[in-house]
């Protein structure tokens, strides 16, 4: 192989391992905002509407709506999978209606968070980002005009197919992907659950 290849086939890999931890640094940050602003009393199940951050009970109640995942097949070709990758350990999905999903569990399950990126029409125009942690009831904040959100949506990950589940190879996070662009993820006791008309966090 020449050395040019050699420098080639690196760039593409720090390239990507960039666009990866910018991702998910982002979800990171909207977790955060959304922690400071959460108030630490008694919680119900919400579907959202308003622009503000919000969290909400920090376990799935009955009724929610999260789908039985058990009736999801498990895409296990590995082509979602985050590994060796420094300051990542999780997966990268796209749906079928754009947004672009994912986990990390870096540096220790114990931090570990799922959570989605885009268009999200339950919630209302623009971008938005959804995320959980484990730790932590999930949280959704505006992100539209976002130049890395931009470029990401040009350069996607692979698109997981409605009725398939994805897990993470370490920790507890799991993302499915049901019929009429429904999106259900959660990592431990908290998570979300998106539809074309609700968003709904727990």
């Amino acid at each position: 192989m020449s050395i040019a290849m050699i420098r080639a086939q690196n760039f593409t890999v720090l390239t990507e391992q960039r666009r990866v931890v910018a991702a998910l640094l982002i979800a990171a940050t909207a977790t955060i905002a959304g922690c400071a602003s959460h108030n630490e009393g008694a919680a119900t199940p919400v579907s959202t509407s308003s622009s503000s951050t919000s969290a909400v009970t920090a376990a799935p109640p009955p009724g929610i709506g999260f789908p039985d995942l058990s009736t999801y097949a498990e895409n296990t070709s590995g082509r979602y999978e985050l590994i060796n990758i420094p300051r990542v350990q999780g997966f990268s999905f796209s749906t079928p209606s754009g947004l672009i999903c994912g986990s990390n569990a870096y540096p220790d399950v114990e931090y570990e968070q799922v959570g989605c990126r885009g268009s999200i029409p339950g919630r209302g125009p623009g971008d938005w980002s959804v995320s959980a942690r484990v730790s932590t009831p999930a949280t959704i904040q505006s992100m539209t005009g976002d130049p890395d959100l931009a470029a990401d949506s040009h350069d996607p990950p692979p698109v997981l197919a409605p009725l398939q589940k994805v897990r993470a190879s370490k920790g507890d996070a799991v993302c499915a992907v049901g019929a009429d662009d429904l999106i259900a993820c959660r990592v431990g006791g908290h998570g979300f659950v998106l539809t074309p008309t609700t968003t709904t966090l727990f």
